[in-house]
């Protein structure tokens, strides 16, 4: 059992792309503790929502075994958010997971971590945010390079999850 970082967009976060991956990491007893910008409730896209455990500036890399970056619309306000920047960092140079769905990848692809890596993301947007940082951008529903784990979107959401789980379990 581990404790995993979900960090969501504080409104049009994708209901699926949150409640898939957290639904089967919990199934199997780790612990998913998540952050926002904002305390208050975030709203995701399709109307459902989620009170945030913590700040995104106050998550400590140290606490968690993986990191998560939810998509959907909103996430595109998450892309230059320093303290989720910061974040990626520590998990990056810890050795540990980093997993981004649908538009939350390009702020992996910004971090300037992914550069000659292979990704995914939501069309056209991740794909041309790879090419401007670097990323080698695969049209594939999911994609493994080094700690990274991306995925192209919604539909994908079931198949991230039990990504991350596999990635969790073989460490």
């Amino acid at each position: 059992m581990v404790k995993v970082l979900f960090v969501i967009a504080h409104e049009n976060f994708r209901d699926e792309e949150y409640f898939k991956p957290k639904e089967i990491l919990e199934k199997e007893g780790n612990i998913v503790v998540t952050a926002s910008t904002t305390r208050n409730i975030c709203k995701g896209m399709l109307g459902k929502t989620v009170k945030p455990d913590i700040l995104i500036g106050d998550a400590i890399e140290d606490n968690f075994a993986a990191l998560v970056i939810v998509g959907g619309s909103g996430s595109q306000k998450l892309w230059d958010v320093s303290e989720l920047q910061e974040l990626i960092h520590e998990f990056y140079d810890s050795n540990k997971p980093i997993a981004a769905i649908c538009l939350a990848t390009v702020t992996l692809f910004r971090s300037g971590l992914m550069q000659g890596k292979n990704a995914t993301g939501w069309q056209p947007d991740a794909k041309i945010e790879a090419a401007q940082n670097g990323v080698l951008y695969a049209d594939k529903n999911i994609v493994e390079d080094d700690l990274f784990i991306t995925a192209q979107g919604p539909s994908n959401a079931e198949e991230f999850g039990r990504k991350i789980l596999k990635r969790l379990n073989s460490r």
